[in-house]
């Protein structure tokens, strides 16, 4: 905010407000605005570039190749625990108790850390076909007993989520950082990008702080749960399809109870996105994946789909 008592801006407005013509300084919190405002950027477009993947980098001392159960049973435990949302206790105890397979819950742990090193690769390097819509939502979790938040950005209409960072806060900067996730995907941004959030102020400054940078994007958002305005009745719809897929997220996230580190948050948030990219059907897809590849659709069972989607995965 500007300080400067003789800014033309400050003079002008307080000269409309001494004539009482204040309906032109009103914010939308019904404050009245006197002074020049402005939004200063402490880091740059390299800065996100460079740091990208912050607290998301995780390698697993366990060769998936050299582990002691079968490429089965691996696909089992994956099956049980990302498809399913179980928790890695009771994703053990069905292991043992129904397959005879003895295995303890951090083993499981083990397992899936190792398959997310693997996948993330996949997740981030794939030629998607994406379309020039996306959505963006935000939803919370807790990581070692305080809430952190899920900044989940899909392509709404191929159901191909395409950013899932989770941040301590909730800002510009995450917000910022959550859709390079996105542009970076593409191989050249479309001409005309539009992203689709709810009214939160974070998203307006980013799209500031990337038109500065070169970066274009139409920004619509759906304000409240209402329709009282065209930009909401026209992009709801996207936007309750971002929702959906938060409350998907939350219902396997339930059963991991909560998340005692990043590692483990992040382990499990790259398990969901694989899945839900490369193996879940959907029914608005007319009950197909929403990235089909010919090697994963030949398997049947789902614990072999798992194993293929690892060994492609290797590939990248």
């Amino acid at each position: 905010m500007c300080q400067n008592d003789n800014c033309p801006y400050y003079l002008n407005s307080k000269q409309l407000c001494e004539n009482k013509q204040i309906d032109g300084l009103r914010t939308n919190s019904n404050r009245i605005k006197l002074r020049y405002t402005f939004r200063l950027f402490n880091f740059t477009y390299e800065d996100i570039k460079q740091n990208a993947n912050d607290k998301f980098k995780f390698k697993s001392k366990i060769d998936l190749n050299n582990i002691h159960h079968s490429s089965y049973a691996l696909g089992l435990m994956l099956s049980f625990y990302v498809n399913y949302g179980l928790s890695s206790r009771k994703t053990a105890q069905i292991m043992n108790e129904i397959f005879d397979i003895k295995v303890s819950h951090q083993t499981i742990m083990n397992y899936a850390e190792a398959a997310a090193a693997r996948l993330n690769h996949l997740n981030e390097n794939y030629k998607y076909n994406l379309s020039n819509t996306i959505t963006g939502d935000e939803t919370y979790i807790k990581v070692k007993g305080k809430t952190n938040y899920v900044f989940f950005f899909s392509d709404t209409s191929n159901k191909i989520i395409t950013s899932y960072r989770i941040f301590p806060n909730r800002d510009t900067k995450c917000a910022i950082k959550a859709l390079y996730q996105t542009f970076k995907k593409y191989e050249t941004l479309p001409d005309k990008l539009d992203i689709i959030t709810d009214g939160n102020p974070i998203y307006n400054a980013s799209q500031v702080f990337y038109l500065l940078s070169g970066v274009k994007f139409n920004l619509y958002q759906v304000i409240g749960v209402k329709n009282n305005d065209d930009t909401s009745k026209l992009y709801r719809p996207f936007k309750q399809c971002e929702e959906r897929l938060n409350r998907t997220y939350k219902f396997n996230y339930y059963g991991t109870n909560g998340y005692g580190s990043y590692t483990g948050a992040n382990t499990y948030i790259v398990l969901f996105v694989a899945f839900h990219n490369f193996l879940r059907k959907h029914s608005s897809l007319k009950n197909k994946v929403p990235v089909s590849i010919q090697e994963i659709e030949n398997e049947k069972l789902m614990p072999n789909k798992w194993c293929q989607l690892l060994k492609m995965a290797s590939n990248y």
